[in-house]
């Protein structure tokens, strides 16, 4: 348990660059639309929400095989805090957006940067608390990424036309 604050410490900072590497391989790869469904597309609000979730996801895999099978919530605690880390980026945000009335790209990167501190410090107290560590509660965290990223790869090409998916350059919902 004593290296599991070092151990998020160091997810915290590898998903903070794997995650804004992932903001240009879209590209990168020519489009491909098989990454697409993985990494950011456009400049929508949701798009940026997968450079948490596929960073974090990833990262996930690797810790469970180096310590993460000794924690039997180690998967409930992934899931929730990705969501969590999730809304805090949307909730930072248009929070900041609304009150000045345009983004600015430090204050972008910024909520990205809480995002993963909200996700790595949730994560933690999550393990050590010990709790959600049935396997129903396994089952349900990996059911619940498994339907982020379905919604993800399907939303990315057929997003709904609300702002969170509307691309602010654009002005469109298109990948």
């Amino acid at each position: 348990m004593k290296n599991l604050k070092k151990y998020s410490l160091i997810a915290g900072i590898i998903t903070l660059a794997f995650g804004s590497i992932n903001h240009f391989v879209y590209d990168f790869t020519g489009e491909n639309p098989i990454i697409g469904m993985f990494v950011a597309v456009n400049e929508s609000t949701w798009e940026h929400l997968k450079l948490l979730l596929t960073p974090v996801f990833l990262v996930g895999i690797v810790e469970w095989f180096i310590y993460g099978k000794n924690y039997k919530n180690f998967f409930p605690a992934l899931f929730i805090s990705t969501v969590a880390g999730m809304f805090a980026i949307t909730a930072a945000f248009y929070t900041y957006t609304g009150i000045i009335g345009q983004n600015f790209m430090i204050a972008d990167i910024m909520t990205f940067v809480i995002g993963v501190f909200v996700t790595y410090y949730l994560r933690y107290k999550i393990i050590k608390s010990g709790k959600l560590s049935s396997d129903k509660w396994v089952f349900l965290s990996l059911a619940g990424f498994a339907l982020l990223f379905v919604f993800a790869a399907f939303a990315t090409f057929n997003p709904p036309e609300i702002n969170l998916f509307k691309d602010p350059l654009t002005g469109g919902y298109d990948a």
